[in-house]
């Protein structure tokens, strides 16, 4: 059985890496901006937990599956079965879960300035009062009667206040303006109700709202499609050092590898060296189960695949709805619309959906008929998968377990409480049965050729297919959507 360390020298990050590697990844583009940051905060939570359980902060303490459940928790907040008993979340998981417009406040602005326009303009009369222009006409009149009777006389002009023009016209504007004043005090719109309703809309379109759990769906997103540029070996030649697994394939006649992780490592090695793989995903779509009988090298990747793209098949007038999975062409792995058949954390795990019971069931069964088991990588992280470890040392005192995990497994008294229950247990175990839990103080590479022997393992021809990353692809995406919107 593989874990997470398998892989590490095939330049794949284990468990506490990858979490480094994903939020370096995204922070290092600007497009991802806002989900670096919300991955950030939920890193530093995790963080602030492994120092509250007295675990060195500074050192890589998160692992990518704890990152997974987090992310995946907030994003699915408000959905939660105890989320009518929560009152409120942190207030900057609200923060950073906000949606704020992405339009331009120019569209506001005009509506704005043609209610106000149209208020004014009908504020002004379209005509003058009939009392103004009959006032201004009279003392026209009377104005231009006395100044002709004058000038023939020789005499001054004498016009009383309200005989003068410019008087009338002071009183008209004056008038005009009291008038224009009263109406916009007590406005109507004059029929613009609608542009009314448009900028209340605007208004609201403005304002920043809760994006339930928008931002973390997003993050989450862009954490699968890191998992694929980082999982998704593409070289060969960096899985050669799994080659001492194929002696053991040729020794026995057949080999079941059961494996945790979602790379292609085991799939690249045996393609290279033209043995087939099964992984019995095929006849698990097409029937319901698995067949891993027969010779050859056999593959249950228990956790799912990075190249498995799930396929929801609708019920018809013979058939259930049912759930297929689709194994992708290299070249496919990495598109953006295509997510990967893999579970993460342990929430998920005991899932009904897709295959992974079945796997398990598949793995239970291998277990009651083998007489060794040898770990490679794992760190005992899976409560599921060490009950059925458990079952199978207890079921009979014959069976031997191999650990190759390191050459500091095991070293530390078990005392110490880093260890987690299990390997305490299967320590003391190895303590008073060293017969039974064998330990190979080697990594991967090395404890493979230890236990298996060498392997000169040539690549007899490249199956490395170069494909641009899926992160690097969704950033070009936006940017594309970006110069679209622009241009409209």
């Amino acid at each position: 059985m593989l874990g997470a360390g398998a892989s590490i020298e095939a330049e794949v990050p284990g468990a506490y890496a990858m979490t480094e590697r994903i939020l370096t990844n995204l922070r290092a583009n600007a497009r991802f901006e806002k989900q670096a940051h919300a991955l950030s905060y939920v890193v530093g939570g995790l963080l602030l937990e492994a120092g509250k359980n007295n675990i060195n902060p500074l050192a890589p303490a998160i692992n990518v599956e704890d990152l997974f459940n987090a992310v995946q928790l907030l994003a699915e907040r408000n959905s939660l079965e105890a989320a009518p008993f929560i009152g409120s979340w942190h207030s900057f998981i609200d923060e950073l879960d906000k949606i704020y417009p992405t339009q331009s406040s120019g569209n506001l602005q005009r509506l704005i300035y043609e209610a106000v326009s149209k208020e004014i303009l009908s504020a002004f009369s379209q005509s003058p009062p009939s009392f103004g222009a009959n006032k201004i006409d009279t003392a026209l009149a009377v104005t231009i009667k006395k100044t002709i009777e004058a000038a023939v006389k020789n005499r001054s002009v004498s016009l009383s206040p309200s005989e003068k023009v410019g008087g009338a016209i002071e009183r008209y504007v004056k008038e005009l303006t009291e008038k224009w004043s009263r109406k916009l005090k007590s406005p109507s719109l004059s029929g613009s109700d609608k542009i009314g309703r448009h900028i209340e809309g605007q208004i609201r379109a403005s304002q920043a709202r809760s994006g339930q759990g928008r931002i973390f769906h997003q993050t989450n997103e862009l954490m699968v499609a890191a998992l694929k540029d980082l999982a998704w070996i593409q070289n060969p030649n960096l899985v050669l050092y799994l080659a001492p697994l194929l002696n053991l394939v040729e020794e026995q006649g057949r080999l079941v590898i059961a494996t945790l992780n979602y790379d292609n490592s085991i799939e690249l090695l045996s393609g290279s060296q033209k043995i087939p793989c099964h992984t019995g995903i095929a006849d698990w779509s097409a029937r319901g189960s698995f067949e891993v009988s027969g010779s050859g090298l056999h593959l249950l990747k228990l956790h799912g695949s990075i190249d498995w793209h799930r396929q929801d098949i609708p019920a018809s007038e013979n058939r259930m709805p049912a759930v297929a999975i689709r194994q992708l062409a290299p070249e496919e792995v990495k598109q953006l619309d295509l997510r990967p058949a893999v579970i993460f954390g342990n929430r998920n795990k005991l899932t009904a959906e897709g295959p992974f019971l079945d796997l398990l069931k598949v793995f239970q069964n291998e277990l009651a008929n083998s007489h060794i088991l040898t770990i490679v990588g794992y760190s005992f992280r899976d409560p599921h998968v060490n009950v059925y470890i458990s079952q199978w040392l207890n079921g009979d005192s014959t069976r031997v377990l191999r650990v190759v995990n390191g050459p500091d497994f095991g070293k530390n008294d078990l005392s110490i409480s880093s260890y987690s229950p299990f390997v305490a247990n299967l320590l003391r175990l190895r303590r008073t049965n060293p017969s039974r839990v064998e330990i190979v103080d080697a990594y991967a590479g090395e404890g493979l050729r230890i236990l298996y022997g060498d392997r000169q393992a040539v690549i007899m021809e490249s199956a490395e297919i170069a494909t641009q990353p899926a992160l690097e692809r969704i950033a070009q995406e936006l940017e594309i959507e970006d110069v679209g919107s622009s241009q409209i």
